[in-house]
């Protein structure tokens, strides 16, 4: 069975709407990407280096109390589990709520 991908590349599909296309592998057979449409990582980075840190370290620390390693069970143990979210949000160095209220900790790119 060939992929997606092979498939168009062996049809010669090289265009959509006149822009390029690259073809990779990506998950699901998504393999049409059109050049130039992937943003910046820049871009999309809104949470610092400090941040991250505290993120990292708060995240660990309420998975910490979720697992019933260390920390006395009190039946409440299961919120420890939102320590998920700051963890993400520090490994991606993305925040959704920074994006929703405008916010962002990382240092002031110049401009030029």
């Amino acid at each position: 069975m060939t992929s997606v991908c092979t498939r168009l590349r062996d049809l010669g599909l090289t265009h959509i709407k006149g822009r390029p296309l690259r073809l990779g592998i990506v998950l699901n057979e998504r393999c049409l990407v059109p050049a130039g449409s992937r943003k910046d990582p820049s871009i999309m980075s809104n949470v610092g280096s400090v941040d991250r840190i505290v993120r990292i370290v708060a995240g660990l620390l309420l998975i910490a109390f979720a697992v019933p390693i260390g920390f006395p069970q009190i039946g409440w143990n299961w919120v420890g589990w939102i320590g998920v979210v700051p963890l993400l949000t520090a490994v991606f160095a993305y925040c959704p709520a920074y994006t929703l209220f405008g916010l962002s900790t990382c240092p002031a790119k110049p401009q030029g």
